[in-house]
């Protein structure tokens, strides 16, 4: 659902409209030559300088992960009535509303009842038990945690007769799209041979066999990320 806020403010807040004119050129400020001054000083020759009275702006763009977003909206005309009332007879809708009347807290009260009634039950069952006490000191556990496997699902060659390190690994920012980047380098530089390649790749996870574009930059890379 969109948020809106409306800010309204009179003319008159706003002041007077500003109008300029053409004027005759006027010396706010001079300052005098001075001989005594001018051995302080060494000319240069040529000089240049740059002033100006802008403030310094920095600009700075970020590009934040994608958040899938979505409007929902609801229309609730009905409201909460008990099982007991039919709102569609008028005569039991104005006769719950005469109740309501004289008792306005008969809400309230029966719902915070049914409430705190829920809220005691879940209370006194935490409180039965320590879930967290250990109870016999000393004593070693008899069950014992399941060893930690891994299973290789894809291998992703470097098509490349030297092979080299990988440096980053981009994935796709889409779910949809199964492709990953892959950059190669050398990060010991002094060590890097004279003719290895500079090739990085883009690998869809449905052939892992083959790269499927393959990308040639002037020097290896060392990092690498898909346009959001």
């Amino acid at each position: 659902m969109t948020e809106e806020y409306a800010y309204q403010k009179k003319r008159t807040d706003f002041g007077r409209h500003a109008t300029f004119e053409d004027t005759e050129t006027r010396i706010v400020g001079a300052v005098a030559f001075s001989e005594s001054k001018d051995t302080e000083y060494t000319p240069r020759d040529p000089n240049k300088i740059t002033l100006d009275n802008i403030p310094q702006m920095s600009e700075h763009r970020v590009n934040t992960e994608r958040v899938p977003t979505e409007n929902n909206g609801m229309h609730h005309s009905v409201g909460g009535w008990p099982k007991e009332y039919d709102y569609q007879e008028a005569n039991e809708v104005n006769k719950y509303m005469r109740k309501l009347t004289k008792e306005p807290t008969l809400c309230f009260g029966q719902a915070t009842r049914e409430l705190v009634t829920g809220a005691t039950r879940c209370v006194e069952q935490n409180n039965e038990i320590d879930l967290f006490e250990e109870y016999f000191h000393g004593e070693d556990p008899e069950f014992m945690s399941e060893p930690i496997t891994t299973k290789t699902v894809m291998i992703f060659k470097d098509p490349n007769a030297i092979k080299r390190s990988v440096t980053k690994i981009a994935w796709h920012p889409e779910a949809s799209e199964l492709r990953i980047g892959t950059a190669y380098a050398q990060l010991r530089f002094q060590q890097t041979p004279a003719n290895m390649p500079k090739h990085s790749y883009i690998w869809n996870l449905n052939n892992p066999n083959s790269p499927e574009i393959g990308l040639e930059p002037t020097s290896p890379l060392c990092t690498m990320a898909f346009s959001q």
